[in-house]
């Protein structure tokens, strides 16, 4: 996502944050507004559904590394990495704050393949 997008996208949520501080509106907005603060601020472009192979009955549950699928026809720059699908997903639908995921330490091995799999496509 572009950065003058993301920009406008934190400057309207905090101007609603400062209208709802000071009392404007009516209460139906402030109680939206507090509802959406436990949900993550998703600065994604890809919006596409994505599904659980648990949720779907698919026949490669449990027997890949990434348990979830996307029907994504977005251009491959805006795409979420497959890796990242399970995340998202959780974070999409957590609620009360709480995700079935969180964010833990660094996945050295995942860190280690991508730096290389970075430089061989320096060296092309």
């Amino acid at each position: 996502m572009q950065c003058r997008t993301i920009e406008l996208k934190l400057t309207k949520l905090w101007h609603k944050a400062v209208e709802t501080s000071l009392g404007k509106g009516n209460l139906a907005r402030k109680n939206e507004f507090l509802h959406t603060l436990d949900t993550r601020f998703d600065i994604l472009t890809c919006k596409c559904s994505i599904q659980l192979c648990s949720e779907s009955n698919c026949s490669h549950s449990g027997k890949r590394e990434n348990n979830s699928h996307i029907d994504c026809g977005c251009p491959r720059e805006k795409k979420i990495p497959v890796l990242e699908l399970e995340f998202i997903k959780a974070q999409r639908t957590k609620a009360e704050g709480q995700g079935s995921m969180q964010m833990g330490s660094i996945d050295y091995s995942e860190t280690k393949k991508q730096i290389a799999n970075a430089k061989k496509r320096e060296q092309i």
